[in-house]
C-alpha cells in the first residue's frame, strides 16, 4: 500500500488528516460472482460490505467512507482514490481536491475507503473518483450536511427501559459459510438492578444460553458483567460502553479490557431511520468492530429510543473470509412487554 501527501485546501479548516485504508482479498463463489460497486456508506463489515448505505454524511461526523468492489475480470496494480469538494460555499474554491491516495490491489477485490479530519467537514458537495492502474473506473457523489436534531432524552435509562419485566422477543438465525442457516426464537428478560447494574438474561428456545448486567448512567449504557452458559463470570473492567448518551449525530470510541482481551474500536450513527416492531422511527446504529481473537468481528446494532434493541447483525471473518453470519431481529408483533 503507498499513500501520497494528503493536504487541508485553503480556506478548508487546517486540520490534521487522515486515510484510513482496508482491503479485503478476493474470497469464494460469492464474490466471484458480485458485480462491480463504489457504495457510500456509513461504516463497513469486517469483511468489507457496506453497513448503512447512504450518500448524506453529518458534519459531526468529520469523515466520508465508501466500500469498493470490482467485478468479474477485473483487476489491477494500483487503484488510486481522489476525495474532491465539489461545491462547499465559501469554504474552498468549486471541485477543490482535498485528498488522494493509491493503494496496492494485489489479489484484493474489495475494501474500505475513508477520509476523515480533525474538524466538521464543511457542508456541501464532494466526489470521490477511483481509477485502477490510471484508468477511470468508478465515481461517487456524497454530501454532508447539518446534524440532525437530537431526541430531548432525559438520561440513558430512556436510550433501553432497564426496567424489570420488560422483555423482548426476537427472531435469530446463525449461517456459517457454506452452510445452511439454523434458526431459532430469543427471548431477552430483564430482571432486577443490583450493585452490578440491572440484570439480563438470554433465553435461545426458552434455555437460558447468557446473562449480562447492564448499568444506564452519564455516559451512556455499559455491560459490567457478563456470565456465560457454562457458568464462567466475566467481570467487565472498565465497563464496556454499548451505547453512549447523547448518542448522536456521530460518536467514536474505543474499549480495551484491563486485562486487554477485549480490543474494540466503536461508532455510534444517528438519529437515523431505524426499522422497528411498529416501521421506521429516528433510532441509532452501533457499529463495533473487534480484534481481540484469532477472528475479526464486526457488530451492528440498531437501536430505538424508549424501546432498545431491534436488530442486530455479527459478522466473522478468519484469514480474510467470511466463515459466520448471525442476525437477531425483532418480532414484529411482540415487542415489549412491561
Amino acid at each position: 500500500m503507498r499513500r501520497r501527501q494528503l493536504w487541508s485546501p485553503c480556506p478548508l479548516p487546517s486540520a490534521p488528516l487522515a486515510l484510513l485504508l482496508a482491503f479485503l482479498p478476493a474470497c469464494g463463489e460469492r464474490d466471484a460472482a458480485a458485480a462491480a460497486a463504489l457504495v457510500p456508506c456509513l461504516a463497513a463489515t469486517s469483511d468489507y460490505l457496506p453497513i448503512a448505505p447512504a450518500d448524506e454524511f453529518p458534519q459531526g461526523g468529520r469523515w466520508l467512507c465508501a466500500t469498493f468492489r470490482l467485478g468479474p475480470g477485473e483487476s489491477g496494480k494500483v487503484l488510486t482514490h481522489v476525495w474532491t469538494a465539489v461545491d462547499v460555499g465559501d469554504q474552498a474554491p468549486p471541485n477543490h481536491e482535498i485528498a488522494r491516495g493509491d493503494l496496492d490491489l494485489l489479489e484484493r477485490a474489495r475494501g474500505r475507503l475513508t477520509y476523515s479530519q480533525d474538524v466538521p467537514l464543511p457542508a456541501g458537495t464532494y466526489r470521490l473518483d477511483v481509477a485502477i492502474d490510471g484508468r477511470p473506473w468508478r465515481s461517487a457523489r456524497l454530501r454532508v450536511v447539518p446534524d440532525p436534531a437530537l431526541p430531548a432524552l432525559a438520561s440513558a435509562r430512556e436510550l433501553v427501559p432497564l426496567v424489570e419485566g420488560v422483555h423482548w422477543e426476537y427472531g435469530f438465525e446463525s449461517t456459517p459459510a457454506g452452510g445452511a442457516a439454523a434458526r431459532h426464537a430469543v427471548r431477552v428478560e430483564v430482571g432486577k438492578d443490583s450493585a452490578d447494574g440491572t440484570h439480563l438474561r438470554f433465553l435461545r428456545d426458552g434455555v437460558l444460553v447468557h446473562e449480562e448486567w447492564w448499568r444506564a448512567g452519564a455516559e451512556g449504557v455499559s455491560a459490567t458483567r457478563r456470565r456465560t452458559g457454562d457458568g464462567k463470570e466475566h467481570v467487565l473492567e472498565p465497563p464496556q460502553l454499548l451505547l453512549p448518551f447523547p448518542a448522536g449525530p456521530l460518536r467514536r470510541w474505543s474499549y480495551t479490557s484491563r486485562d486487554g482481551s477485549i480490543r474494540q474500536e466503536c461508532v455510534a450513527f444517528g438519529p437515523r431511520p431505524v426499522r422497528g416492531p411498529e416501521g421506521e422511527a429516528p433510532g441509532y446504529v452501533v457499529v463495533i468492530l473487534d480484534r481481540s481473537g484469532p477472528e475479526v468481528v464486526s457488530s451492528e446494532r440498531h437501536f430505538l429510543p424508549r424501546f432498545g434493541l431491534v436488530r442486530e447483525e455479527i459478522v466473522h471473518t478468519r484469514g480474510g473470509g467470511r466463515v459466520l453470519l448471525q442476525t437477531m431481529q425483532v418480532r414484529p408483533a411482540d415487542g415489549t412487554t412491561r
